[in-house]
């Protein structure tokens, strides 16, 4: 029974995952805005901690390393026959980054996403940050940090003409959930 089981969950996965072809896409980060500052992480600011103009802003996952401007990795899934701009989800991976379950779970939204007519932007916050995970206590610092990556993510669709501007919405899992109710604050917005 465990290996009929397994052999239907591969095979299921298999045919999900090879519905839609996702076109890796690479993101250029934008953090000036206007509640973000210079300052680093630290364990001392928790309110204003990931609010900030830096890529990489040294937090303990970041392995204490400051960047300013460096690209967000992406996979844009477009559904067959778009003609032009189309709806889009920008999708936020949890806490331990794109692992495998998230990319197939990801791979899943998001053909859901193009059988109904819509773009998916599934948004990897971690690799180019060199973060394994932000799983842990729960708090704030990732979400903020990574609203501004879906903020990143909708000026590039918006700029490559991919989205239709007032019909982006944002989904996430786990950590990607918490960055997408950041992302609606006043203070982001």
């Amino acid at each position: 029974m465990r290996i009929l089981f397994t052999a239907f969950f591969f095979l299921f996965t298999t045919v999900a995952l090879a519905e839609t072809k996702p076109t890796e896409i690479r993101i250029k980060w934008k953090g000036d805005y206007a509640d973000n500052s210079d300052k680093h992480w630290s364990k001392d600011n928790p309110y204003d901690s990931g609010f900030s103009k830096n890529f990489k802003n040294g937090s303990p996952q970041e392995f204490g390393d400051v960047q300013k401007d460096v690209e967000l990795k992406g996979f844009v899934y477009s559904p067959t026959n778009a003609k032009g701009p189309v709806p889009f989800v920008v999708v936020m991976h949890g806490c331990d980054g794109m692992s495998t379950a998230e990319k197939e779970w990801t791979a899943r939204v998001a053909d859901a996403l193009n059988k109904e007519g819509f773009g998916g932007l599934v948004l990897d916050s971690f690799t180019t940050r060199y973060v394994d995970n932000s799983c842990g206590l729960a708090d704030l610092h990732w979400g903020r940090r990574r609203a501004d990556d879906a903020f990143s993510a909708l000026d590039y669709l918006i700029d490559k003409k991919l989205a239709k501007a007032n019909e982006v919405y944002i989904i996430g899992y786990s950590n990607g959930g918490t960055a997408a109710l950041v992302s609606m604050t006043t203070q982001e917005a």
